[in-house]
């Protein structure tokens, strides 16, 4: 099986694994006093201890320089401001299908970021595949977004800020993969990732762990799925499948996530399917096969 193959089906699994959060977060914001910075510090704090054992695998060969640990604080503080900025994007505009929409254009940049930081050449199809597949996640998020009718220009920065900032954390953390392992790099990543919400928790006075985190066994089991398998596994995953693939290719995530995400809310949630989220699906696969032959 060739590296280009391998790496889309580290994509595939990454964007069926990535498009469970909304269902899971969904669920975990169910309990009282639970909100996006209770999960999102479950999220990356759990996450690092389930990457620990790898982590200490790997320590020796690493031979970790201070430059190393100032590298993974920069990149966990990338990340933290990313989701940050996402979070508050959704409450500011008012909808978190617009949110969604714009962040998941994020493969713009990281094509930029990896044609100009990366130095990576995508082929002739690279552009046409990226707009065909930001047109089917729009095609998908429309029944979502068409009732929004006032859009504030705020919280539109603030979400294309936060795609731009996880753009740029993606492609600086696949080139660190290229001098340590990947499980030290993700793993001090989400400890100074934990470390930043922390410490904006504190600056708020916020209650680091609220009562129904532990008590209420649904919130807890998607808190753990949430820690362990979307942002654990599913990091790994996608930084695998861009090592083998390329960095441009790594826009099948954001392009199939939708489409996954519709999926299991169908599934789980008894969402209904529609007719858009049909033909948005079909042109995100286009894009996709695309990627593939570029």
């Amino acid at each position: 099986m060739n590296k280009t193959l391998m790496g889309y089906i580290f994509f595939i699994i990454t964007a069926i694994i990535f498009g469970s959060n909304e269902v899971a977060s969904k669920i975990a914001l169910t309990g009282s006093g639970v909100d996006a910075t209770h999960v999102n510090l479950a999220k990356f704090g759990i996450a690092a201890l389930i990457l620990l054992p790898f982590m200490l695998n790997n320590f020796k060969q690493d031979n970790l320089t201070f430059k190393d640990h100032l590298h993974f604080a920069e990149l966990g503080i990338l990340v933290s401001i990313s989701l940050l900025a996402l979070v508050e994007s959704i409450s500011v505009l008012g909808s978190a299908a617009l949110a969604s929409l714009i962040f998941s254009a994020n493969p713009i940049f990281t094509v930029i970021f990896g044609h100009t930081i990366a130095k990576e050449k995508g082929g002739k199809y690279l552009w046409h595949a990226v707009i065909l597949g930001i047109v089917g996640i729009a095609t998908i998020s429309a029944h979502k977004i068409i009732g929004v009718k006032h859009v504030d220009w705020w919280g539109l920065t603030l979400v294309l800020f936060a795609a731009i900032i996880f753009s740029l954390y993606s492609v600086l953390s696949k080139m660190k993969n290229h001098e340590v392992s990947k499980y030290t790099n993700i793993f001090f990543t989400f400890v100074w990732a934990t470390i930043t919400y922390l410490i904006v928790m504190l600056l708020r006075k916020e209650p680091i762990i609220v009562p129904a985190m532990y008590t209420n066994t649904k919130v807890l089991l998607a808190l753990l799925w949430i820690g362990i398998v979307i942002t654990g596994i599913g990091y790994i995953l996608y930084f695998k499948g861009m090592e083998l693939a390329g960095v441009h290719r790594s826009t099948t995530v954001f392009f199939l996530k939708p489409v996954v995400a519709g999926t299991l809310a169908w599934l789980i949630l008894g969402e209904h399917i529609t007719w858009n989220m049909i033909l948005g699906t079909v042109l995100v696969i286009l894009s996709m096969y695309l990627l593939y032959k570029d």
